[in-house]
């Protein structure tokens, strides 16, 4: 059974930042470009699902979180 109707109650609003920098350098025919990817820079842990079930003994526990910040770096080259 759930505890409200589906779609009575909504999960608060959140907002992330991510962050990309790369830059390239060309030799001749070939090119290189380091990249730097920074993903929820905030660190933020806002809940994106509840459980909703009245009789499970888990109710209105956390299930999801967001993802915490990852970092995450990489080279592309091309001839």
């Amino acid at each position: 059974m759930l505890l409200d109707p589906l779609g009575d109650v909504r999960l608060a609003n959140f907002n992330q930042f991510d962050l990309r920098i790369d830059k390239s350098f060309n030799f001749g025919n070939f090119k290189v470009i380091p990249s730097m990817d920074a993903f929820n820079l905030t660190n933020g842990n806002t809940v994106l699902a509840q459980r909703r079930n009245m009789a499970a003994a888990n109710a209105n526990n956390v299930s999801q979180i967001l993802s915490p910040r990852v970092i995450r770096f990489g080279i592309r080259a091309s001839w």
